[in-house]
């Protein structure tokens, strides 16, 4: 093959790459605005009942009652299924922005450079959806909220940085 052959092909493949990760992340994202616009008291019911369920895993005989109280037991369980939703939701749109944003600008040495630009852009589709969420029937929108989905979106690009450094790491090891 070719010096130039081989370019091409390198340039194909990185381009296929990145519109593989940007119709993942583009579709990710429709996924939490779909969840951001469901109306409050649906979207209530469904967390309740994904609440019942993780509990449930721990204390066989939990039933989550129809109300929550403030300051009670069951609203702290709730919270922490809403807020894991979150942290869990903006970890993978962290991982797919920042392999989209890799994809693109190529491969080696630009990790960082990827973080620095995938960080700000999943920044702003969580303040997009807490926006979403003051115009969404019941719902609203936190900042709180956006600082919980940063910590996912830190979290995501530092297990993406970490894992391909100790990927690099055992691919010099290999051949040496």
């Amino acid at each position: 093959m070719s010096v130039e052959t081989e370019k091409r092909f390198l340039t194909a493949k990185r381009m296929t790459v990145f519109l593989v990760f940007f119709v993942l992340t583009v579709l990710w994202t429709a996924v939490i605005f779909g969840f951001s616009s469901t109306e409050g008291k649906k979207s209530s019911m469904q967390s309740q009942a994904i609440t019942e369920r993780v509990v449930k895993t721990i204390d066989h005989d939990y039933k989550m009652p129809e109300k929550l109280e403030p300051h009670s037991k069951d609203r702290l369980y709730d919270t922490i299924v809403r807020k894991s939703a979150h942290v869990f939701s903006y970890f993978l749109l962290g991982v797919l922005m920042f392999f989209t944003v890799r994809s693109l600008a190529g491969y080696r040495k630009n990790d960082i450079f990827a973080a620095k630009l995938a960080i700000p852009l999943c920044v702003l589709v969580a303040i997009a959806d807490e926006c979403n969420q003051k115009f969404t029937e019941g719902r609203s929108g936190r900042a709180t909220d956006v600082l919980i989905d940063l910590l996912g979106i830190l979290a995501g690009i530092t297990v993406c940085i970490l894992s391909l450094r100790k990927a690099s790491k055992r691919l010099k090891k290999t051949k040496k």
